[in-house]
């Protein structure tokens, strides 16, 4: 499986790619992909096919992207907040293994 972090690093290295100048229209949408990214799932969840997203692809969202929707979806009516995982590579003999 893909991460989306890969996805969103893809969309913004696109726009920011084509545009001429910082200050253009895709600079602007490269510097806020994830924003963007934030305002089509919004309105995604309007439309009968699409359901929300579920708890676990809101931290993956989050996780990666440190999107503020999937954020929220993870906080809202809830007292506990989110922690980041960190997932280190080591080492040992050849071998890697997540510590």
């Amino acid at each position: 499986m893909v991460k989306i972090s890969y996805f969103t690093n893809l969309g913004t290295s696109a726009y920011a790619a084509i545009s001429r100048q910082q200050d253009d229209l895709f600079a602007s949408l490269a510097a806020q992909f994830v924003t963007m990214m934030d305002i089509l799932q919004s309105v995604r969840v309007y439309s009968n096919d699409h359901q929300d997203l579920s708890p676990l692809d809101a931290y993956d969202l989050w996780n990666e992207t440190q999107s503020i929707r999937a954020f929220h979806l993870l906080t809202h009516g809830r007292s506990a907040n989110p922690v980041t995982s960190i997932v280190q590579n080591v080492s040992d003999k050849g071998s890697t293994f997540k510590k």
